[in-house]
């Protein structure tokens, strides 16, 4: 039995930690998708806590994908980033892979989001 340290129960813990972890990173991801709402001008609500993030949203300027596959022409094992932004008139292009790690596994985290 392992101890039942905050680390452990928070973050660890198969009986506890799994479904925690999913609402963090559900949280975390959805006031990110509003944040970058806000800034580029794509419709959002007003209050971020009663946001639900559309899958796409789209403006003249702006494209804002959620947990939307990307096309590619080879096999990659993650396709799905969680939030994807397409500004089109800088013509650039941000995946944006969200996690939740306990500070002790910021890295490991790191190493497996680049991978």
């Amino acid at each position: 039995m392992k101890n039942e340290t905050i680390n452990h129960i928070s973050s660890e813990c198969p009986a506890f930690a799994q479904n925690q972890c999913k609402n963090r990173h559900a949280s975390v991801a959805k006031t990110l998708h509003w944040n970058l709402c806000k800034k580029h001008q794509l419709t959002c609500s007003i209050k971020w806590y009663k946001y639900q993030p559309e899958r796409v949203i789209v403006n003249d300027q702006s494209k804002l994908f959620r947990d939307y596959g990307i096309r590619k022409d080879r096999v990659i094992r993650a396709n799905r980033p969680d939030v994807t932004l397409i500004e089109k008139i800088k013509k650039k292009v941000s995946l944006i892979d969200v996690t939740v790690p306990w500070e002790s596994r910021v890295e490991v985290k790191e190493r497996e989001k680049m991978d």
